[in-house]
């Protein structure tokens, strides 16, 4: 709504002495604002993709708005979490906290009430094979991260966490093709990146 803005939302602030969380959050601006507010912490979400179709992917502003205001207050994110890959990538972004909420109507909808469980014991397990794959033994491990588009790709939204404190390269991937353009963009990549894992937002 138009009407939540600074002051609408400061007012419930004042009127509230408990923890504050602000959801729908996706620009620097609005981060700040929180901040301003005296939220105690904001998640990073277009609302699943409902509300706006040419709102950008959470996963794209979490950095930017982590390391603007990461410092302040909790940072979470929302929409777009559908495996154990997705959380590893939030995490390494900046985010302290996700949710999901589709991938769990999708498994009660497939097995009913041990549908959930399911896809909690899926996602648990990809989380560990994802860690295991870039040499990282506790997610919370995982620091800031730097998103690098890879250039002249033929799907533009392959991404590149780059770490900084592993010393092999290892790759995640579920495209065909995806070698070629991982050679030019390693070869490309600052001196400073020891560790890249790349994973294609397009299958993801």
């Amino acid at each position: 709504s138009a009407r939540l803005g600074e002051d609408f939302v400061s007012r419930i602030r004042d009127a509230w002495d408990d923890h504050l969380v602000i959801k729908g959050i996706l620009t620097k601006e609005s981060a700040e604002a929180s901040v301003r507010i005296g939220a105690d912490g904001i998640i990073v979400s277009n609302h699943g993709g409902r509300q706006l179709d040419s709102a950008p992917s959470s996963i794209q502003v979490l950095p930017d708005i982590f390391k603007t205001v990461g410092s302040k207050l909790t940072v979470m994110l929302d929409s777009g979490i559908r495996s154990g890959p997705d959380i590893v990538k939030a995490f390494a972004s900046g985010a302290a906290i996700t949710f999901s909420g589709r991938s769990f109507v999708f498994g009660v909808g497939a097995l009913g009430e041990k549908g959930g469980d399911h896809v909690l014991d899926i996602m648990v397990k990809e989380v560990d094979q994802t860690l295991a794959q870039i040499g990282c033994d506790n997610i919370l491990k995982l620091e800031i991260q730097t998103v690098v588009v890879l250039p002249k790709s033929p799907h533009p939204r392959w991404t590149a966490l780059q770490g900084a404190q592993l010393s092999k390269v290892s790759y995640i991937d579920s495209c065909e093709g995806l070698s070629g353009t991982l050679r030019a963009a390693v070869a490309n990549l600052p001196k400073n990146v020891t560790h890249l894992c790349v994973v294609c937002l397009l299958c993801t």
